[in-house]
């Protein structure tokens, strides 16, 4: 017997997630064009911040709800595969609530954190020696993050993605769109880990395109499917 309190309860999260999603993708062509790619333009990137912090709060911000409102679409999504579903996916799973709680603390302190550190870099206060150093010191080292690489919140997420489409294509408990969508959203996850290695427009505009349009109607979908699946009369109330 499916817990289909966690069904109707993981579905809705699952909705929210992709509204979320759908939100950070539209906030992202809000974003001035320096806070879009900060790896190698360190200078422009902290005074664009120090200057236009708006956006980029609200941006990771919501980054940050939704990667917790993943986390019971996760749990809902295991416990409508199972019994189809082997150990291996439980597992994934598992690396997949692990990944979205690192990106959820990750981008709370890039919401919080790297305004204030665009302020202390932009203070007028600071003579050129010392602005010069600072804008040294992070190019070098880099910003001060758990999942620099994306390897969490993108590289686990994305083989969790890859595994409950899998199982869901053989088993059949989804629809087999949904499933390929499922793929493009492993894809999403691999090409985040491949952008913080490698800088191309190319890679960045398609993982900005995927997430607009392949992640929310993917996660929308889902939640649509388990609530479906979790009339309202044998839940509680959500």
């Amino acid at each position: 017997m499916k817990d289909q309190a966690l069904l109707r309860f993981g579905g809705l999260c699952a909705i929210l997630t992709g509204i979320s999603y759908f939100g950070i993708a539209v906030l992202y062509f809000l974003l001035p064009p320096e806070q879009t790619g900060a790896v190698g333009n360190v200078r422009n990137f902290l005074v664009s911040l120090a200057n236009q912090p708006t956006y980029y709060v609200l941006q990771n911000s919501l980054f940050a709800i939704g990667a917790l409102f993943a986390i019971g679409a996760v749990l809902a999504i295991t416990e409508y595969l199972s019994p189809s579903s082997v150990g291996w996916l439980r597992w994934l799973s598992i690396l997949a609530i692990i990944g979205f709680s690192v990106t959820s603390v990750n981008t709370y302190l890039n919401a919080w954190q790297d305004p204030d550190l665009a302020q202390a870099y932009t203070c007028g206060k600071c003579d050129e020696e010392v602005v010069r150093i600072r804008a040294v010191a992070i190019e070098s080292v880099g910003f001060d993050e758990l999942d620099r690489n994306n390897l969490f919140g993108g590289g686990l997420v994305g083989l969790w993605a890859l595994g409950v489409s899998w199982v869901a294509l053989r088993s059949k408990k989804f629809p087999t769109l949904w499933c390929y969508l499922g793929f493009g959203v492993a894809l999403t996850g691999f090409i985040q880990v491949l952008t913080s290695y490698v800088s191309l427009e190319a890679l960045t505009l398609l993982l900005v395109v995927l997430a607009l349009i392949v992640l929310p109607i993917w996660f929308i979908w889902t939640g649509v499917i388990l609530r479906r699946q979790a009339p309202a009369s044998e839940t509680l109330p959500v």
